[in-house]
């Protein structure tokens, strides 16, 4: 599927620094499958990724791929059980695949 041919979801806002917006590829309404759900985030000037707030999940595992992000951009991922958390720095074309159930972090670029 091309991006012209995703669903776009606008989310956030530039108050909050997370406007962007959600291309979904694969979902119920697109491109379907029993149980994989793809989506790719394009943010807005003057955000930054973030999964504010945070949340958990029991029942799903979220994979996070990062590209074209700049040289100096990370991400910092905090993974765990609320009261035990595990945190993962993540830079350009950097996958992770964390067993985990709180999903919280933000995106960040240094000047």
């Amino acid at each position: 599927m091309r991006k012209e041919e995703a669903n776009p979801t606008e989310l956030g806002s530039a108050e909050n620094c997370n406007h962007r917006t959600i291309y979904k590829y694969i979902y119920l309404e697109g491109a379907r499958s029993c149980q994989l759900v793809m989506g790719v985030t394009h943010l807005h000037p003057g955000s930054s990724w973030n999964t504010l707030p945070a949340h958990t999940h029991d029942r799903r595992t979220e994979i996070y791929m990062y590209f074209n992000l700049p040289e100096n951009a990370r991400v910092i991922h905090l993974m765990g059980a609320p009261d035990e958390t595990r945190h993962l720095i993540m830079a350009n074309r950097m996958l992770s695949l964390p067993p985990y159930g709180q999903s919280c972090g933000c995106g960040y670029a240094s000047l």
